[in-house]
């Protein structure tokens, strides 16, 4: 029956390429010029999702600088913008995503300690925020920011890598910040290495001060595991969210 229920799943995944907007026609050459936007779409059958979004390589001119945009609902695109013009300017010129109008900007926040995967060079990276992203604030002095969870098992699974933009409370302790997680209780057993950082520096367990957390900040945590696996923790966490008090 499993076998079966992903065979079903196969056949309603339908993947869309989009260049410049337009639905790319398949068995078909497509010509790409420099600042083409490329977008691949993959439907379910009940929803639609952008898993990659990348413009065609920059120019040579030195001014270009690649800028990485993040978003709620994993809202992604790497745009390469000059540094010479004004941020926002460049940014409604080469605006990229084709769900969200630049007009619905509420916010852009710059992210304090931008994360790097793959041992890649740091780039600039913001967050945005639109007008109706408030309505998924649970406070209303909530922050938008960034985080990223580094899972490593002691056997031979791959490295794990997540990166979201989150809504979190102002002011928390390092424990909140676990808890916010759904990680405390992994973080306790002593099978579990935890190392938990705030815009760079370790945030040590002996450090039980409330901290500020602004908009842009980006809180890293890091995992290394002998004995519960990714898949644990990704069970645990669907309970979690369903739980109802």
């Amino acid at each position: 029956m499993k076998q079966l229920q992903n065979y079903v799943v196969m056949l309603t995944m339908q993947c869309n390429v989009h260049i410049e907007k337009q639905i790319a026609i398949p068995h078909r050459f497509h010509d790409l010029r420099r600042g083409s936007i490329v977008e691949i779409f993959v439907h379910d059958g009940d929803s639609e999702e952008a898993i990659f979004m990348q413009r065609a390589g920059p120019s040579r001119s030195p001014h270009l600088k690649p800028v990485r945009l993040v978003g709620l609902r994993g809202l992604t695109a790497l745009l390469h913008l000059d540094t010479t013009m004004q941020f926002n300017q460049e940014l409604e010129k080469h605006w990229p995503f084709r769900h969200q109008a630049y007009s619905d900007l509420e916010g852009i926040h710059e992210v304090t300690d931008p994360p790097t995967f793959s041992r890649q060079v740091p780039t600039l990276m913001f967050i945005l925020e639109f007008k109706n992203d408030r309505f998924t604030q649970t406070h209303v002095d909530d922050v938008l920011m960034l985080t990223t969870i580094i899972f490593e098992s002691t056997d031979s699974m791959p490295k794990k890598e997540r990166l979201r933009v989150q809504w979190m409370q102002n002011k928390m302790s390092r424990d909140n910040v676990l808890d916010f997680f759904r990680a405390t209780w992994y973080c306790r057993k002593s099978t579990m290495l935890c190392h938990l950082f705030h815009n760079g520096p370790q945030w040590h367990a002996s450090d039980q001060t409330i901290k500020h957390i602004d908009y842009g900040d980006h809180v890293r945590l890091e995992l290394r595991s002998s004995g519960p696996t990714w898949c644990d923790m990704e069970h645990s966490e669907r309970i979690s969210r369903d739980r109802k008090v």
